[in-house]
């Protein structure tokens, strides 16, 4: 039976989120008596799949069969039909799922100013454990915090350890609980928060034939796919390239139809321990996937993905193929069959599933509660972050992408505003400058609000070979420069050795030296 939607209710403003909070806080207090025996705490399953988009699921009417086990299971929850990350790469969109804070000078890290989900559980004697398959989720990084074990593969089996294998391990853990209380002979059984975040759907996409995913002729696609492009750019491509992108697409939709198989044997095996009916179940993803769905940015190369002039993966645009994601929630306390068109973004993640168990951060959350006692559906802006631009969307209709200051003045990128309710797929700016002007002043004042004092860390020579090996950085010339300096550096023994990045010493120490040698310490 579908839930009737609770009130509206305005998204708080930044400044005022935490007198909102307290006030949410109090009347659930106020309501639950002070002498009543407090609620069983429950136990949270968290599944955050890597490149998840929304309309590759049952949830945003996938032409593929990719999710009917996910179809089943929400009958039984509240799916979030409109949610959006706040960025299209991983370790921004990961940070700000996992803490509910909006960051915006940093490219990911969970800062100490922070407080990752895992702490939260952590520190009200849960076990906790994240099963990670993004090798750029780095221990150093903080996504470890909070976890008593965190698994995270290796980067050069990222592509071959499944959302199966992932699974496996985090029933074996639940199964290692179990008989570490068995021997402990009355003792009562701790909750339990496990993450999983299997990568099944990034780049490169799988064949995977037992999975019955068949190609979904969809008629006209290519005259739609040669519209996006340029005179030159839509003659180049041919039948025979649409065909190569399009089993390409299969693909990535088998891997989606992979994951959907490998929550149905974790699902399975919760109900076989007799945990499935207490659990808090939560389904999201950090960001979507191009898929040739329009021209890269210029400047942006791609020259590895078959087509380079149809953009193929993320991390560089925010259209809504890039952050469209799906959300949602099963369990105890959330409302069974309900579909919430409403848009709300992914920093509501951590504040509704904390609220829905009764917990609360030691820190102010930017997100809001959207289910549990008082939540609510704000249906205010929603924003959305990458390096290379920022966006805004308001009254669920309009949508501002502004480029970053280096790409204005290199490029001449300029914002681009879309009507969603004409023009879903973002193809056709509207030429609104007032609306326009409204808007980027909206992102502006969002930004200087949530500026952070601290900086993000430099980071480690692995975590930039990670972010390589994965495919972020592109082709571009500064990448190609980073690349080469490392393996120069390396040559000469200059790397530093705590393995962080290297900094204007090593720059110095490599010139020199190749000065030394009659170079012309370029």
């Amino acid at each position: 039976m579908t839930t009737p939607n609770p009130v509206p209710a305005q998204r708080c403003a930044p400044a005022a989120v935490a007198l909102c909070q307290l006030t949410v806080l109090a009347l659930v207090a106020s309501c639950s008596g002070g002498g009543d025996e407090p609620k069983p705490r429950r136990d949270v399953v968290l599944v955050t799949v890597d490149t998840l988009r929304q309309d590759y699921t049952s949830l945003g009417n996938s032409r593929y069969d990719t999710t009917p086990f996910l179809a089943e299971l929400t009958a039984h929850g509240t799916v979030f039909e409109n949610a959006f990350s706040m960025s299209s790469w991983t370790s921004p969109s990961m940070n700000m799922i996992l803490t509910g804070e909006a960051r915006i000078e940093n490219d990911g890290a969970v800062l100490a100013d922070q407080e990752h989900l895992a702490e939260v559980f952590q520190r009200n004697g849960y076990d906790t454990a994240g099963f990670i398959g993004n090798p750029i989720l780095f221990e150093e990084n903080g996504f470890s915090r909070g976890c008593d074990v965190y698994d995270m593969v290796a980067v050069e089996k990222a592509h071959v350890v499944t959302a199966h294998d992932h699974v496996a391990k985090g029933l074996a853990w639940l199964d290692g609980l179990e008989a570490a209380r068995a021997q402990d002979a009355g003792a009562e059984r701790d909750p339990f928060f496990l993450w999983i975040h299997p990568m099944d759907p990034h780049d490169p996409y799988e064949q995977h034939p037992d999975m019955g995913i068949a190609l979904a002729e969809e008629p006209g696609a290519l005259d739609v796919a040669r519209g996006t492009l340029s005179e030159k750019h839509a003659a180049m491509l041919t039948d025979a390239e649409w065909a190569t992108l399009e089993e390409l697409r299969t693909r990535y939709a088998g891997e989606v139809r992979q994951v959907d198989d490998a929550l149905r044997v974790l699902w399975a095996g919760l109900e076989e321990r007799g945990l499935a009916d207490g659990v808090v179940f939560v389904l999201a993803s950090d960001h979507g996937e191009g898929l040739w769905m329009r021209p890269p940015l210029k400047g942006e190369a791609q020259s590895r993905h078959p087509f380079p002039p149809l953009y193929m993966t993320h991390g560089i645009q925010l259209y809504s193929e890039q952050i469209h994601v799906p959300l949602v929630f099963v369990g105890p306390g959330v409302d069974a069959g309900r579909r919430e068109a409403r848009f709300v973004d992914t920093l509501d993640l951590a504040p509704t599933l904390l609220n829905l168990v009764g917990l609360r951060s030691q820190h102010v959350m930017d997100g809001t509660p959207l289910l549990g006692p008082g939540g609510a559906v704000p249906g205010g802006p929603v924003f959305a972050l990458c390096n290379r631009v920022h966006s805004v969307t308001v009254d669920e209709r309009w949508r501002l992408h502004v480029p970053s200051e280096y790409r204005a003045g290199k490029f001449g990128d300029v914002p681009l505003l879309y009507d969603l309710d004409a023009d879903p797929d973002e193809r056709s700016p509207v030429d609104d400058p007032e609306r326009a002007a409204t808007l980027a002043a909206l992102l502006e004042d969002w930004k200087e609000e949530h500026k952070r004092v601290n900086a993000y860390p430099e980071g480690s020579i692995a975590y930039y070979k990670a972010l390589r090996a994965l495919g972020y950085g592109g082709e571009t010339s500064n990448s190609k420069r980073m690349d080469q300096f490392l393996e120069d550096l390396e040559d000469e023994g200059l790397l530093p050795e705590d393995g962080s990045m290297p900094g204007a010493e090593e720059v110095r120490a490599l010139e020199e030296r190749r000065g030394d040698e009659g170079g012309d310490g370029t």
